[in-house]
């Protein structure tokens, strides 16, 4: 909308109200302004006016949805957190090996896929039995597991979801398995049971579709005492993984 305003196609933008326009008062104004400098804006459920007494109410409308929309936020992390600390899964993640309960707000282990996570575990505890299954080919550490995998034909996560729908995101050269895929399994303490929520801080990660590259919300990690540990089934033993990470 905003590209075609300034190439001219577009000479009024109607809105139903102001905190539809924006919940972030800053943008709000930038983009206000920067419309209605080659167009007209009009609001439904209220009167625009481009006088100084009715920006001002303008940008009392905005402050108040900007604090609506922390209010939510902060309620709906609340909320996240509660169910967290009652030992619930919040979300899907989609981790390798596991299936996500909603009813009951748990992880299931989906066992054929454990057992690909198993056996990635086996093939770099013991190398040896990774080049007797591969044969001719020399395949070694993560590249060359990740490389059997691909020649068996095993499914990646991206794989299963898009065949199952739930995701419109498709390889451009064929479902392949990465090296860096394949040490994040073995380094994902959610296999020996050891899984946390509330460690990632990703606000405004979803918004990076909408950025330049160099704009790009990076996620973080939240200070240690603000995880919250939650039960997980275990597909590996303690001593089995103890191994991998400390390559």
């Amino acid at each position: 909308m905003r590209e075609d305003v300034k190439k001219g196609r577009i000479k009024s933008v109607i809105c139903y109200k102001p905190d539809r326009w924006s919940r972030d008062l800053a943008n709000a104004l930038i983009v206000t302004k920067e419309i209605k400098s080659r167009a007209e804006i009009q609001f439904v459920e209220v009167h625009f006016d481009d006088s100084p007494m009715g920006m001002f109410f303008f940008q009392i409308l905005g402050a108040t949805a900007e604090l609506d929309k922390a209010i939510i936020k902060q309620r709906t992390m609340d909320g996240r957190k509660s169910k967290a600390r009652s030992g619930k899964v919040v979300k899907e993640d989609h981790t390798y090996g596991y299936t996500f309960n909603k009813e009951k707000g748990t992880r299931e282990i989906n066992e054929q896929e454990a057992e690909i996570v198993r056996l990635i575990f086996d093939l770099f505890i013991n190398p040896q039995k990774l080049a007797e299954l591969a044969g001719d080919r020399k395949y070694s550490g993560l590249n060359g597991i990740a490389l059997f995998l691909t020649a068996r034909g095993v499914p990646t996560k991206t794989q299963i979801m898009f065949e199952a729908g739930l995701t419109k995101k498709r390889a451009r050269n064929g479902w392949v398995w990465h090296k860096q895929v394949v040490k994040q399994i073995i380094e994902n303490a959610s296999y020996k049971g050891e899984f946390y929520q509330n460690r990632y801080n990703t606000e405004g990660i979803l918004g990076n579709k909408f950025r330049d590259k160099e704009d790009h919300v990076q996620m973080t990690e939240r200070p240690r005492e603000e995880w919250i540990r939650v039960p997980c089934p275990i597909i590996v033993d303690e001593m089995t993984f103890i191994v991998p990470v400390n390559y």
